[in-house]
């Protein structure tokens, strides 16, 4: 009963010491995704109503992307889903993308947005506050979007196009 004491103790202890190496290089690596030109070239805004501020945009549609977490740290995982849904968005024509979910997995993580091409407004529009109609035509072309693209239901679509026009 002592060996096996001892035995177990020893291996927690060598347990430990793994764990303590393997966790310093996973920090140490932070992340191994790394930005690509075609990918910094895509703007990513936290928001719909952000990115009206500063750009007239139309939407293109839902992308989603999955990577590896192997080697990525907390903050890594958070900048490869940034990184990976800019390079979503690109390959779909869009220059601009709106993050709206980002599911953490075991061994995979997937990232879905919305993928937009804007054009940035004037300098007189940019100093602004976006009007209200702008935000509004904008989430409904979003909304129509999400419709034809068979992520959300007919029912669901009327709901929540009324609600969008009920706020005005």
């Amino acid at each position: 009963m002592e060996i096996f004491a001892v035995l177990m103790k020893r291996f927690s202890n060598i347990l430990a010491r793994f764990l303590s190496v393997f966790s310093t290089v996973l920090v140490l690596a932070s992340c191994t995704t790394s930005r690509t030109g075609e990918s910094m070239s895509v703007t990513e805004y936290s928001s719909v109503e952000g990115m009206t501020q500063f750009a007239s945009c139309n939407a293109l549609g839902v992308v989603t992307a999955e990577y590896g977490v192997f080697m990525h740290s907390p903050p890594g995982r958070k900048r490869a889903a940034s990184i990976k849904l800019r390079e979503a968005a690109l390959s779909k024509g869009g220059n601009t993308v709106v993050m709206t979910v980002n599911d953490w997995g075991l061994t995979t993580d997937q990232v879905t947005g919305m993928a937009y091409h804007c054009t940035p407004k004037d300098s007189k529009a940019v100093s602004r506050v976006t009007s209200d109609d702008d935000s509004t035509a904008l989430r409904l072309r979003e909304l129509d979007v999400l419709r034809d693209e068979e992520l959300i239901s007919d029912d669901e679509y009327n709901q929540k196009r009324a609600k969008i026009l009920d706020g005005l």
